[in-house]
């Protein structure tokens, strides 16, 4: 999954100045406001790399029959979404102070003169304190889809004896009635995780009750 940067709301304080010094300040204060988000990018990259986590690939073939019948098979699954869980955790603890970070240095190279650098920063931050409530929804959904990616995972370790795939309908077929019951409950339950999920971060949902076939 993308990361997902909702900071366009950022705006650069009014200030006291010819209309030809504005006009370039505003070029500047333009370019400084894709500096930023650059570099908030990069930032948010490494939160993701130190947790070992790669926000643009997708675990291959997770909520599949392939999947659900041998999920002894996929630890890379478990994973993925331990992994996923971890970087959720991480960067909504500290979205904020990366963000301080990143325009204090990005005011300081640019040279703006001390005096006007807290009302830029404090501008900057505005914009992104606006935008960085929808940011905490998207982790925080994040999280709780691992949370059950992770139940469901561990579920289906535990039932693998008993749950096969027909190789001719690709149906999952539960042995045990217990086991097609709960796997109904985490299936509804992960499929309203994603679909949170996906309406938080505008994408699709992908679902885990029609990958079993099993009436």
């Amino acid at each position: 999954m993308r990361i997902l940067l909702l900071v366009g709301a950022l705006m650069m304080p009014p200030r006291q100045a010819t209309p030809a010094v504005d006009s370039v300040r505003a070029q500047s204060d333009s370019v400084n406001a894709v500096n930023f988000l650059n570099d908030l990018t990069i930032a948010i990259h490494e939160v993701a790399r130190r947790n070992g986590f790669d926000p643009s690939v997708a675990p291959v073939g997770w909520l599949e029959p392939e999947y659900i019948s041998a999920a002894r098979k996929r630890p890379d699954i478990r994973e993925y979404f331990r992994r996923k869980s971890a970087y959720a955790a991480d960067l909504s603890a500290h979205m904020d102070s990366i963000a301080t970070a990143v325009i204090d240095r990005q005011l300081a190279d640019a040279g703006y003169p001390a005096e006007e650098r807290e009302e830029m920063k404090a501008a900057f931050l505005r914009g992104f304190n606006r935008s960085s409530d929808q940011q905490r929804v998207i982790l925080q959904t994040m999280q709780r889809q691992a949370r059950m990616a992770l139940t469901l995972h561990a579920f289906l370790v535990k039932a693998d004896p008993y749950v096969k795939m027909d190789p001719r309908t690709k149906h999952v077929l539960f042995s045990r009635p217990r086991d097609h019951r709960r796997y109904n409950e985490l299936a509804y339950a992960i499929d309203a995780a994603n679909g949170l999920l996906a309406q938080a971060a505008g994408v699709g949902a992908t679902t885990a009750s029609a990958g079993n076939g099993q009436p």
